[in-house]
């Protein structure tokens, strides 16, 4: 969220804190508001102060939730709730890559490329990233792509064995941005 979208909208460090408390499941709470006027702040408080805000995730699997009439990704709501702005270029990214843990130990800022390199979307038939069969030699072919340049990784008897040489070399090439990394070691 850029600094000029945060001012337009309030959407600040300080007013997250005055609107949530944290929950270390990665959930957020909404607190007593103080800042609404005549029956709408009964009102307000009776249905939402000490409910969990977005209690169901989307069918993506994201939870969101309303501030303001406009709906946020609870993982930017809760890097914004410690960290501060999130930087120009940058995007709220869940280092496990499941939607719904949003513990703050669980979220980092990634790069566009970055948050893409941590996914584990497969569009082929043969259901390996990186692994396609050679029309001509009927093997399969690892590739992987750095900085936009496609490397080349080699041809193999086995879908299997492509997909060890690409997640080996996603391990080496983007670190713990790979979908294959714990901690800097392949697996998978």
């Amino acid at each position: 969220m850029n600094k000029s979208m945060e001012r337009d909208l309030g959407i600040t460090q300080e007013y997250l804190r005055a609107l949530f408390t944290y929950r270390d499941d990665g959930l957020l709470v909404w607190n007593v508001r103080t800042d609404l006027e005549g029956r709408q702040i009964k009102i307000w408080n009776k249905r939402y102060a000490g409910r969990v805000a977005s209690p169901n995730p989307s069918k993506s699997g994201y939870r969101r939730v309303k501030i303001n009439g406009r709906k946020y990704s609870l993982h930017r709501i809760i890097w914004i709730f410690f960290n501060g702005d999130i930087p120009d270029g940058f995007f709220a990214d869940h280092t496990n890559r499941n939607p719904q843990d949003n513990r703050i130990e669980n979220i980092r800022l990634a790069r566009r490329e970055e948050n893409a390199r941590n996914s584990t979307r497969v569009a082929n038939k043969n259901g390996y990233a990186g692994v396609s069969r050679g029309a001509k030699h009927r093997r399969f072919q690892a590739r992987i792509s750095k900085d936009g340049e496609r490397l080349n990784l080699g041809m193999f008897d086995t879908a299997m064995e492509a997909h060890r040489a690409y997640s080996a070399a996603s391990v080496e090439l983007h670190g713990n941005f790979s979908p294959y990394s714990k901690d800097g070691v392949a697996h998978g």
